[in-house]
């Protein structure tokens, strides 16, 4: 089996995808999920009654989580991802203690890394747009007069 050598590596391959999306504010904003997600979860044991804020714990949590996932596959919405993941977050101290205030920092922050983020830009490859008439005109070639009528 012989195999074929790639210009890019996988690391150079990995690189270059990590550079086109804000891949360490959807990787806090992901941690950030988890340590929201966690408070509900070891209280749900004790606190499964009618009533409680269990369940806003849960739904936070996960919308946090869904906005890291989603800011990572989907780079273009970033702003919006980012604005709804630090509100996910700041909400989430109702419901879930804020993952213990450990996950509503790392929400803010990783959604405020999400909103600085732009894209690079392309390296653009300048065409040199030739037009006939412009390059008559500045050789001097095509010269129009215009006569003043009296």
């Amino acid at each position: 089996m012989v195999k074929t050598q790639s210009t890019n590596t996988k690391r150079q391959r990995f690189r270059n995808w990590r550079k086109s999306r804000p891949f360490w504010g959807a990787i806090l904003a992901l941690l950030s999920g988890l340590v929201i997600l966690y408070v509900p979860l070891s209280l749900i044991e004790i606190a499964a009654l009618p009533g409680t804020t269990l369940f806003i714990g849960f739904f936070l949590g996960g919308m946090v989580l869904l906005g890291g996932i989603m800011t990572l596959i989907m780079p273009q919405f970033a702003v919006f991802f980012g604005l709804f993941i630090m509100v996910s977050a700041i909400l989430s101290i109702m419901g879930a203690m804020g993952g213990l205030v450990i996950g509503t920092l790392l929400g803010i922050i990783g959604g405020a890394k999400i909103l600085a983020w732009r894209p690079y830009p392309k390296a653009r490859k300048q065409k040199k747009q030739t037009n006939e008439a412009e390059d008559q005109i500045a050789a001097g070639q095509n010269m129009v007069i215009h006569k003043l009528k009296r």
